[in-house]
């Protein structure tokens, strides 16, 4: 047996006990506490998911019960007298973790008391309200940061867009530049060959150049 404890917050302005906290981003801390318990400890063998025999210790109860109903120094001394040696009982545990849980149903007159679902709905809506305002805060900064991006965002789609579309209106002009220059020269030559990509390179050239000066005026460098 065992003086064991158990970490209990009060959430915000409420004032009530709360067993699952959640944090928001801000640096306002809950008002916690530590309650104590009797309970009996147990070192116990189990056999995990690969078979293999492990060690580890189990506390009945596992968490500081309602007020009303905890467990003396007393009641927990007898409780180990439930619990036979070399007897099979219900657990569970974690992987990584020294401890298992064992199955004490019916041992205590009352279980922990789980948050109802109106309570947690009031933590989440805190939660909510309290992230929100952290936003609303930094606002200026986010604000800033959020226009930069949905700027670039748009500017590269729309030059993307551009250059796709004259890519597409190109096309046509240069294939008829290049049958324009093979009904001039029915005999591909080399040099031929050569003006072809000598005149595609310029075009190209100058089509990404004004296309690059477009870009860095719009964005003011």
């Amino acid at each position: 047996v065992d003086l064991r404890s158990s970490k209990v917050c009060e959430l915000g302005l409420l004032n009530y006990k709360a067993k699952y906290v959640f944090y928001p981003f801000e640096r306002k801390k809950y008002r916690c506490h530590y309650d104590y318990y009797w309970a009996s400890v147990f070192k116990v063998e189990y056999t995990d998911h690969s078979g293999q025999a492990r060690f580890a210790l189990a506390e009945a109860p596992n968490e500081a019960l309602p007020d009303d109903c905890r467990p003396s120094f007393g009641t927990a001394w007898l409780t180990k007298d439930k619990f036979k040696v070399n007897g099979t009982y219900e657990c569970w545990y974690t992987l990584g973790i020294s401890k298992v849980n064992i199955n004490h149903k019916g041992l205590f007159n009352c279980q922990a008391e789980e948050p109802s679902t109106v309570e947690m709905l009031k933590r989440y809506s805190i939660l909510f309200i309290r992230i929100l305002k952290s936003w609303f805060y930094n606002w200026d900064s986010i604000n800033q940061w959020r226009w930069d991006v949905i700027a670039g965002l748009i500017t590269g789609f729309l030059t993307s867009l551009f250059s796709i579309a004259f890519v597409g209106l190109l096309h046509p002009f240069l294939a008829f530049i290049r049958r324009l220059v093979a009904s001039w020269m029915s005999t591909p030559y080399p040099s031929t060959v050569l003006l072809k990509r000598a005149c595609f390179f310029a075009l190209y050239f100058s089509c990404m150049s004004w296309v690059t000066i477009q870009y860095v005026k719009r964005l003011g460098l």
